[in-house]
């Protein structure tokens, strides 16, 4: 018997690292990122730290997966 279905989300590590997304002007929230113990990916142009040190500075939403980097959506090759 199912009572209720809910969206399920995977709970993170405290210390699992993730890649948080700071645009260009940003400079107070990159030094923040930074003092809370970011490193810069040039590559991947995104700050990587721990998932606990971005929640604390608020910034849940600015985690990215490698899908939200890609800029060309995935298409269906043609038969």
């Amino acid at each position: 018997m199912i009572v209720e279905e809910i969206d399920w989300k995977p709970r993170r590590r405290a210390d699992a690292p993730v890649e948080v997304k700071v645009e260009w002007g940003e400079a107070d929230l990159g030094r923040q990122v930074k003092q809370a113990g970011g490193k810069w990916n040039p590559a991947k142009k995104v700050w990587e730290m721990r998932y606990d040190r971005a929640v604390e500075l608020g910034l849940e939403e600015r985690i990215t997966t490698p899908e939200k980097r890609t800029s060309k959506p995935k298409t269906r090759p043609e038969k």
